[in-house]
């Protein structure tokens, strides 16, 4: 009996690990999910400091050329003195946020309780609901969205509002990511299914992050979906040729361990996967060419009626 309590006990941890470590693989694909957004929203604060640098060094140029020199403190003293600021009571500023949503939420009902039809502007302002709402969750889950600006209505999927739908919802989607994960992981020539599989990561990384950030609908990102999918396959691509490197050295070399025997002998099997990962690359920049280029055409086209119409 004794050598069956130690088992249980064994038993017990083993699945205590098993549970932490696909937990932890489960956190891993939300933050995985996050990558696409958050290689975004560098890129669009660093533009928004760049811009903002430019303005503000702007004004005490200006003053100075019309010889009225603005008295200021250092740019960078007064960013921290701003930020400072803007620190001291955040639940205030989400507070003062919260209110000037459920205001204009408040305006909206008003008007969707009107009799008869409602002209534009009213009409607009109405469509604006989902977006307000949206910000607003947000504000109350203590997140901060990106603006407090009226977005424009956009189509997409909705997506469930039951949580335990959407829990369940989010785990699907961790699972088709984990399998694609261990489609990449694991190389080698892809059948059509399996390109299919292989494509789908970039779609299901925008439905899983758009899920997790309590959105009602989601709208999928085209342009960002084609760079990091292109980014991703340029990346397999620099693997294989890396190693196709490493097995001419090993070619090179009078003995070799089996490990090293087996990668040179998978050689002519590195070279197929490497040829047609390559294709893949060049049928989407063969894609984004002809996109790019209709559109060129399609401005080309509009400034020539317009020119014509002069």
């Amino acid at each position: 009996m004794a050598e069956y309590e130690t088992i249980c006990k064994e038993l017990a941890l083993a699945t205590k690990k098993l549970e932490e470590a696909q937990d932890q693989l489960d956190q891993l694909d939300v933050l995985k999910a996050k990558e696409a957004q958050l290689r975004k929203d560098v890129i669009k604060y660093t533009t928004r400091v760049e811009d903002l640098t430019t303005q503000a060094e702007g004004v005490v140029k200006e003053g100075e050329f019309m010889q009225k020199p603005v008295t200021v403190a250092p740019l960078a003293a007064k960013v921290e003195e701003a930020r400072i600021e803007l620190d001291k009571d955040p639940a205030k500023v989400r507070q003062n946020r919260m209110r000037a949503i459920n205001k204009k939420l408040q305006g909206i009902e008003k008007l969707k309780a009107k009799d008869g039809p409602l002209d534009e502007e009213a009409a607009k302002k109405v469509k604006t609901e989902p977006a307000l709402r949206k910000k607003l969750a947000a504000l109350e889950r203590g997140e901060d969205p990106d603006s407090d600006a009226e977005e424009e209505p956009q189509g997409g999927v909705e997506l469930p509002s039951d949580p335990a739908e959407r829990q369940k919802k989010i785990k699907a989607l961790q699972k088709k990511l984990r399998e694609v994960e261990a489609l990449k992981q694991k190389g080698g020539m892809l059948d059509a299914q399996a390109k299919i599989k292989r494509d789908s990561e970039q779609h299901l990384i925008q439905e899983l992050s758009a899920l997790e950030s309590g959105a009602s609908v989601f709208v999928l990102d085209e342009a960002a979906l084609f760079a990091a999918h292109k980014f991703e396959l340029e990346k397999q691509v620099k693997k294989l040729q890396k190693k196709i490197t490493q097995i001419a050295e090993l070619k090179a070399k009078p003995s070799l361990d089996d490990d090293a025997q087996a990668k040179v002998d998978g050689e002519k099997d590195t070279k197929k996967e490497l040829k047609d990962l390559e294709a893949d690359v060049a049928k989407m920049n063969e894609v984004e060419r002809k996109r790019v280029a209709d559109r060129l055409g399609w401005e080309a086209e509009k400034k020539g009626k317009k020119n014509g119409k002069k």
